[in-house]
């Protein structure tokens, strides 16, 4: 008996340690305790509100939000108004505030530009995002921009999602059109909680899905029969659909839509569904944007960030420019002629700020 309690004591005393020293790498690295996202019960997490992260390793650029958890809430006051909502590459935690598509934007544009994305999002999930901050903020724009991914169709499926390695993100909800808002994982209190207050649990979640990419290649297994597949791909093409038009119904200006994708997946031509979904929800699809960024000087290659999947601040830099010429082809936009060259982005050259330069994380303290 007393060696099993000893035994218990030294496991015990050894998470502890491990907890500590983890939350203690945290905190040396960035300045904080606190991760990128935190948990909510609603929309499974969202971007920490008032999170600032200091910077130690090279490449990692001035990161904060505000209350709201935004990048970027208000530019040009008295212009008309943009809004930005995303997933990932909105949140953008490879480049600076300064660098990201929006800041870029907002400098070449002159609008008045606000912006807010969390990694992994689904289309869900920034439906019940873009509600929330509008009702919060009590923000009007005049013209709203939806930032999707070709992966938000496997987001907005539960049963395509089982393949996904990255296993914390499917706390996320569910639209059921039958039932709703569902959740799945969500639902699992232990799971949960270990996610949200464990950063060993965290770790070894993150160790796990790191090895999984490496030996399956990817970030999905293999695991569906491919009749099970084809139909979630259709029901998932069906609910964002409907998720896309209830997004529209919550903005009454301009509203447009773009890609950050546009290879398939697998035989699914995710960038053709996405653009008839778009436009039949009220959007306007703003059509090969991963293409324009990726045709610069550097190819793909030099617009990448580390993780090979996100954009480096020169890929920022071409997305703000594709979006200033689709954007301000249509709008009036204050400081610039929608005429500029659009391969060399006006604002980002006469600055002479450019230079060439994720698991997801949850937790209030990590």
């Amino acid at each position: 008996m007393r060696k099993a309690i000893l035994v218990v004591f030294g496991l015990l005393a050894a998470f502890v340690l491990m907890e500590v020293t983890l939350r203690s790498a945290r905190y040396w690295r960035d300045g904080t305790f606190q991760a990128e996202n935190t948990y909510d019960p609603d929309l499974g997490w969202v971007p920490t509100p008032n999170y600032a992260r200091r910077t130690r390793r090279p490449g990692r650029g001035h990161y904060s939000t505000n209350a709201l958890g935004a990048r970027m809430w208000g530019s040009h006051p008295g212009s008309p108004r943009i809004l930005f909502v995303g997933d990932s590459f909105t949140q953008a935690s490879d480049v600076s505030n300064d660098e990201t598509y929006y800041a870029r934007f907002a400098r070449l544009s002159g609008l008045d530009t606000y912006a807010i994305g969390a990694s992994g999002y689904g289309t869900l999930q920034e439906r019940k995002l873009l509600e929330r901050v509008l009702r919060v903020s009590g923000l009007r724009p005049d013209v709203f921009v939806l930032q999707f991914c070709g992966n938000d169709f496997v987001d907005n499926s539960p049963t395509l999602e089982r393949e996904s390695i990255a296993f914390a993100q499917r706390i996320r909800p569910y639209r059921d059109l039958a039932r709703g808002d569902v959740y799945t994982l969500g639902n699992n209190r232990l799971f949960v909680a270990a996610l949200r207050w464990s950063a060993v649990f965290r770790s070894a979640l993150t160790l796990t899905e790191n090895v999984l990419y490496r030996t399956r290649h990817g970030y999905y297994l293999d695991l569906l029969p491919r009749e099970v597949k084809a139909a979630a791909y259709d029901e998932s093409v069906h609910v964002t659909g409907v998720l896309l038009a209830e997004m529209r119904r919550l903005v009454q200006g301009s509203a447009y839509a773009f890609n950050c994708q546009d290879d398939k997946l697998n035989t699914f031509d995710q960038s053709a569904a996405f653009a008839a979904l778009a436009r039949a929800a009220g959007f306007t699809p703003l059509v090969g944007a991963r293409r324009f960024v990726e045709n610069g000087p550097g190819g793909a290659a030099g617009v990448l960030a580390a993780d090979g999947g996100h954009l480096n601040a020169v890929g920022h830099q071409r997305l703000a420019g594709f979006l200033f010429r689709e954007i301000c082809h249509q709008e009036t936009c204050a400081s610039r002629s929608a005429n500029a060259a659009p391969d060399a982005p006006t604002g980002a050259r006469d600055s002479r700020e450019d230079r060439q330069t994720q698991s997801l994380h949850i937790g209030g303290a990590a």
